[in-house]
């Protein structure tokens, strides 16, 4: 989240930066109102989804994605 407290927001966005300018495709998403750990359990298993969704696409395994999509 942007208040962590662990990880400094300036450094995400340097490497985020910094992974642009070197065309590295980069999903960035950015969690207002949240420290280290998202404390809204919905939101929390929504990333979680969202994570299993980017990995089914990077690893090709379109019966994870189906299922996750349910």
């Amino acid at each position: 989240g942007r208040s962590d407290d662990n990880v400094l927001f300036i450094n995400s966005q340097k490497l985020f930066d910094h992974l642009l300018k070197q065309n590295v495709q980069v999903d960035f998403v950015t969690i207002d109102n949240a420290t280290h750990m998202v404390s809204n359990p919905d939101d929390g298993a929504q990333l979680l989804i969202d994570d299993a969704l980017f990995l089914s696409d990077v690893l090709n395994l379109p019966q994870l994605k189906l299922l996750l999509s349910k």
